[in-house]
């Protein structure tokens, strides 16, 4: 009340006294009222404007400027462990051309939904690309590790898309944050992990090493190395765990790169270009190593039960012409088929059948993430926790199979993974890939490892 006893009214920034003033009121009224409207339908319109640039419209999920935001102001806070993942949908393309787009729209928003429900909140989840996921963890390596477990189980279960159930599956590729990286690297780096788990097969894994960066080399580099004389091959020592008996090698490709230096990949170097320059390289890698085989089976280097294994690209599996062509080779270097392995990170089942007929052994890649880890983890104490490697064991067991395993360091892990049924095993227990005349020289003779 005034001091009158006239009532007064509030209406936005100012006051007015009745009766005396009731059309000015009114009017001012009217004015304040449109004024606030037309203030709330502008804030509102920023809001949704500033969201639209920062969102998804499909998933509803951040988008790739506001990942890199968000990505950016957690590096700004300071030290901490910090992970990065990218997943990519294997085979989306296909799954446009054969369903229709719909369907392609249905399984990204189902992938979004799913990850949304199995990651944390802290995340960051985004969609970063067409069919390309990202998020972030802060925290040890063992509960990233768990965080990719809950990821690839939300792809065991088919999704109900236009045309009816689809399975799926992802690529992943993960970094961890280093002292003073940026956020762009970071995922930059996270996309090069991924590519190299697509470039295997896909459906995997892959954590980020700095020669990764080598993704982004122009192809015809790879052939100009080759044909410069800049592509060699290693050799890793394979033992026969109870007794320390060399039983063969592990050929890995070596690029003395002109920026990078020297990097020894292996099966790397043949999966991160075009299918026929994987082919080309593929075919170079065996008949080089037939040759130093030959070599070394002549002059008494190794025995006859020494077996070299060899990598293959994903790629090369569908080559009609891989099979005939290293049994040409065998012929030619007067090599017997049962003295080579030919290690695969998944094999069509024609294509076990034909490697098969011919004598030729075939060594398929477990999951090399979780294998090795499992290997790092290993003592004598902890053997029978470890359901990874159990499981491993009596499978190779049930169907007859040799076992090999990859990473060991210490004498512990080589008893326990002995003790488990491991026939063999390499690592830098025992020596590390070397260049053929220090081989030759270490190892020639069947030398055996000290125990």
């Amino acid at each position: 009340m005034s001091d009158d006893g006239a009532p007064v009214r509030i209406v936005g920034w100012g006051w007015f006294r009745l009766p005396g003033e009731r059309r000015r009121f009114e009017r001012a009224e009217v004015a304040a009222r449109r004024a606030l409207g037309a203030a709330r339908t502008k804030t509102e319109l920023a809001r949704i404007q500033a969201e639209a640039t920062h969102t998804d419209a499909l998933t509803g999920l951040p988008n790739r400027p506001r990942f890199l935001s968000e990505l950016a102001r957690l590096l700004d806070e300071g030290p901490q462990r910090l992970w990065v993942f990218l997943l990519d949908l294997d085979g989306f393309k296909a799954v446009n051309e054969s369903r229709g787009q719909e369907a392609g729209s249905d399984l990204l928003v189902q992938v979004a939904e799913r990850l949304r429900a199995a990651l944390p909140a802290t995340s960051g989840l985004a969609r970063v690309a067409g069919d390309a996921f990202a998020f972030t963890y802060a925290g040890m390596e063992a509960g990233a590790a768990r965080l990719l477990d809950q990821v690839e189980a939300q792809f065991e279960r088919p999704f109900e898309v236009a045309g009816g159930a689809l399975a799926a599956s992802v690529s992943v590729g993960y970094v961890r944050a280093g002292a003073g990286a940026d956020a762009a690297s970071l995922l930059l780096d996270a996309e090069s992990a991924m590519h190299r788990s697509k470039a295997q097969g896909g459906g995997g894994v892959a954590m980020f090493e700095p020669s990764m960066r080598v993704d982004a080399v122009p192809e015809p580099s790879l052939l100009s190395a080759l044909a410069e004389g800049k592509l060699g091959v290693t050799y890793q020592p394979v033992l026969r765990l109870r007794d320390g008996r060399l039983r063969g090698a592990e050929a890995v490709v070596r690029w003395e790169h002109p920026l990078r230096g020297v990097m020894a990949e292996g099966r790397f170097l043949l999966s991160t270009v075009d299918a026929e320059t994987v082919r080309y390289v593929g075919a170079w890698l065996r008949r080089e190593v037939l040759r130093r085989l030959a070599e070394w089976r002549a002059d008494g280097t190794v025995d006859d039960e020494f077996a070299m294994s060899v990598p293959v690209a994903a790629a090369e599996l569908a080559d009609p012409d891989l099979v005939p062509g290293l049994v040409n080779d065998l012929e030619r270097f007067e090599v017997p088929p049962a003295a080579v392995v030919l290690e695969v990170p998944e094999a069509p089942a024609e294509v076990l059948a034909r490697l098969s007929e011919r004598g030729i052994r075939v060594l398929i890649d477990d999951d090399e993430r979780k294998l090795r880890s499992a290997v790092a983890g290993l003592t004598t104490h902890r053997l029978d926790d470890d359901d990874h490697l159990r499981r491993l064991a009596a499978l190779g067991r049930e169907l007859g199979k040799q076992l090999r395993a990859t990473g060991i360091s210490t004498h512990e892990q080589r008893d326990a993974l002995a003790s488990l049924g491991f026939e063999e095993g390499q690592g830098p227990l025992w020596d590390r890939a070397l260049p053929p005349g220090r081989f030759a020289a270490r190892w020639g003779g069947g030398e055996r490892a000290a125990l």
